[in-house]
């Protein structure tokens, strides 16, 4: 068939899909004017949607560990709230249109009613669902009642609490596309054109058709082009781009190999606990992007459906997980059946998700032991569990079955743990179905590799290194496990690791060019999850950026090798202010894209430095971890203290230097408050204000001091933190908080017109105020 004749019949059933919907349909995201209750309606309080009724506290310190950061996330609430139909939206229903309550996102498994009668609900906290209200509306006023329950949940971090994400009421004329049932695919892409298939179900029944895109833009990476289409009156995106997986070559994104230099991130938002914000996970990803991600694993659950969104239109590639395990961290009760609980929300995940570009592979869990029902073994302990949850492979099979009924266009895995019999794995077919296996730490993908030769690869966790950000002490050349119990912090100039090390996974990406790439755990940190400090601590060490969005000394290291493009030079520690080390030595690492450089102590050289020539290690780095160190970044590890000026220069090719100074400070004497870079922000977008203790040349100073905030204007601080993974002051409260090394972040909403002040203060300081116009 010729092309014009293609592209004339592509156009008479697209004219057939618009001509079959009466215009007018109505949205309305109902945000504000929500009534929540902990205590089954006795007291009510105002809130605004989305919501996470833990994230205010208080801590509970009876908890015997921080796995879930423990804030007050067990328990039942009710949310009720109030919205109109029109006139308009009623005779829309009457003539055969339908009315949809759309949630998110709700933890957990929410039961609604609408003016009182049943309208459905959910187990699985991490995915939403459009509800099909038509039948329960009236025009004029109606209420909604969402009924909350998270005492059956379990998490191996923090989940949130009740309404976290978005909520939607609306009204779609006879003819709409049902939700849930539109899917996009571009079968046959060549420079000179690309199809398009087209298939949904509407009210009308199901409709398909293809088309034709003459020279197409392609998603890519770095240029992630949207294309948009009208069907049947509403609008819809889409990306043309060919992905695939290779067992020799890594990963191919539109016929050329990309590595994958990725991060896992989990679906918290930091300060402002699981209640999603748009202007939030945009900065998340703005920041790694800064670092050079190219791609995100959803660890280990769907995140929001506004997160992929962002993720379509920044040019990320996704690599879209449904599950941990099977057990109840998948919100799965006891007498619940696993295949088809795992099954069923499966489906509904690949709907929700099959039309963005930005995703590369559907993910069906993380770290689940196989299981050989004809040989079981199982242990007391639950993360050593070979018991009836976990993968066989039948289980397998029927899980890409279920994918693939939903999505034929991309591949399915799994993430696997470490310490796994891989022999017995691969002799029991576990992994015979699955398109790609991901691995996570100690190099586990090797191995597979001669046990699997045609299996595409990917590093699926690496690194797990640990740090506080911007804390200096303890004894950092101790080795991997040097972590300092008199503090519950680990040193931040990147020593320090409960498996892997960064560097060790850059040289193991060079080498193993058949492995598509890596995704470190994490890019940021999380609430949750402690280690290695778990009964001190209430969120993760983990982290490339701290819990406030600050980078930690290692992600200038993740930069230096991951964005060359982006000149990098920093030094770790990150300031030159030590009371008391005098004489001492104090170990620094400069973080470069530069080849070399040359380090200066108030004026004099203590050498030059160059990547790949070894420097002496101290005894508990002399094993195999650190014998790549030399290679991504420069040391010198026995500098003297004394107070003045650290300076190091870099030397780049053309002869290009660049510089960077570290001056002492001496006591704090001010606070000083400056607003991060915000591209695009509008109101009720989030900015984030960092606060520091300054000397009185203005040098960041070292202080622990307590702040007090207060805003006037038509704003209100939605949380304030800082680094110190122990740190127990709720975000949302506006006194008690502090300085940790002398730093803090708020995080200001601005909701409407005028000036807006913000004043910070502290006993001792001088206080600092900023204006927003």
């Amino acid at each position: 068939m010729s092309t014009a004749v293609t592209k004339l019949l592509a156009a008479a059933a697209l004219a057939v899909a618009v001509a079959g919907s009466a215009r007018g349909a109505s949205r309305t995201t109902l945000s504000d004017g929500w009534r929540f209750s902990r205590d089954g309606g006795t007291t009510w309080e105002t809130v605004s949607v989305p919501h996470d009724w833990a994230i205010a506290g208080p801590y509970d310190m009876t908890e015997p560990t921080g796995d879930t950061a423990r804030l007050p996330w067990r328990g039942r609430g009710l949310y009720r709230r109030t919205f109109t139909v029109s006139d308009a939206d009623a005779a829309h229903l009457a003539a055969g249109g339908r009315a949809y309550l759309s949630f998110d996102g709700v933890m957990a498994s929410p039961r609604i009613k609408v003016n009182g009668r049943d309208a459905g609900g959910w187990d699985y906290g991490y995915l939403g669902q459009d509800l099909d209200v038509s039948r329960l509306v009236r025009a004029g006023e109606n209420e909604v009642e969402v009924a909350v329950d998270t005492t059956k949940h379990f998490s191996r971090w923090y989940p949130g609490a009740g309404i976290y994400r978005k909520v939607v009421f609306s009204v779609r004329p006879r003819g709409h596309v049902i939700p849930g049932t539109l899917a996009i695919t571009t079968p046959c892409i060549t420079a000179a054109s690309a199809s398009v298939h087209v298939s949904c179900v509407t009210t009308e029944g199901p409709t398909n058709f293809s088309f034709e895109v003459d020279s197409p833009r392609l998603w890519d990476v770095d240029d992630p082009h949207l294309h948009e289409i009208t069907i049947a009156g509403e609008r819809f995106r889409y990306g043309i781009r060919s992905a695939r997986f290779t067992a020799d070559d890594g990963f191919h994104l539109n016929g050329r190999r990309v590595q994958l230099k990725g991060v896992n991130l989990h679906s918290d938002m930091g300060l402002l606990g699981a209640a999603f914000d748009r202007s939030a996970a945009e900065r998340q990803l703005r920041i790694m992007r800064e670092m050079g991600v190219n791609a995100i694993r959803t660890s280990h659950n769907p995140h929001a459906p506004e997160f992929m969104d962002l993720c379509d239109e920044m040019g990320f590639l996704v690599w879209n997980e449904c599950f941990d395990k099977w057990d109840d961290t998948a919100g799965r009760r006891p007498d619940q059946q696993l295949e088809e609980y795992v099954e069923d929300n499966l489906r509904r995940f690949v709907r929700r998700d099959r039309n963005h570009p930005c995703v590369i592979v559907w993910s069906i869990g993380n770290e689940i032991w196989e299981w050989d029902p004809a040989n079981p073994r199982r242990s007391s302990n639950r993360w050593l569990d070979r018991g009836p949850d976990g993968q066989t492979g039948e289980r397998n099979r029927r899980f890409r079955k279920a994918v693939l009924s939903e999505d034929p266009t991309r591949p399915v895995a799994i993430g696997n743990r470490p310490y796994m019999n891989e022999e017995r794995v691969v002799r029991l077919g576990i992994y015979d179905d699955l398109d790609v296996l991901g691995f996570n730490y100690l190099r586990s993908y090797a191995p597979v590799r001669a046990l699997l030769p045609g299996k595409p690869l990917v590093y699926t966790e690496s690194a797990s290194a640990v740090s506080t950000g911007g804390w200096y002490g303890g004894d950092p050349l101790g080795g991997m496990n040097a972590y300092q119990p008199d503090f519950a912090q680990v040193d931040s100039r990147d020593f320090q690791s409960s498996i892997d090390l960064a560097d060790e996974s850059f040289d193991w990406m060079e080498k193993d060019r058949y492995c598509a790439g890596e995704f470190v755990w994490t890019g940021i940190d999380y609430l949750g999850e402690p280690i290695p400090f778990a009964k001190e601590a209430r969120s993760s060490y983990f982290g490339i950026v701290d819990i406030t969005g600050t980078p930690k000394d290692r992600y200038y290291l993740y930069r230096s090798h991951w964005n060359p493009g982006a000149p990098t030079l920093h030094i770790s520690p990150d300031r030159w202010t030590f009371p008391g080390m005098e004489g001492k030595s104090v170990p620094v690492v400069v973080y470069t894209d530069a080849e070399e450089a040359e380090l200066f102590l108030n004026g004099r050289s203590l050498g030059r430095r160059r990547k790949g020539v070894p420097v002496e290690m101290p005894a508990a780095m002399t094993n195999a971890h650190y014998s790549v160190y030399c290679r991504y970044r420069l040391m010198w590890l026995e500098v003297p203290y004394e107070p003045g000026e650290l300076k190091v220069v870099a030397e780049r090719a053309g002869g290009r230097r660049d510089e960077k100074v570290l001056r002492t400070a001496s006591a704090p004497a001010a606070l000083k408050v400056t607003a991060e870079d915000m591209p695009g922000l509008a109101e009720g977008d989030l900015m984030w204000l960092h606060v520091s203790a300054v000397d009185r040349s203005g040098t960041e100073a070292v202080s622990n001091a307590e702040l007090t905030f207060s805003v006037s204007g038509n704003a209100k601080i939605a949380g304030i933190g800082n680094a110190d993974p122990c740190d127990y002051v709720p975000f949302p409260q506006l006194t008690g908080h502090r300085l940790f090394e002398g730093k803090a972040v708020a995080v200001l909403r601005r909701h409407g017109p005028g000036k807006v002040t913000v004043t910070v203060r502290s006993p001792g300081l001088s206080e600092s105020v900023f204006e927003l116009q």
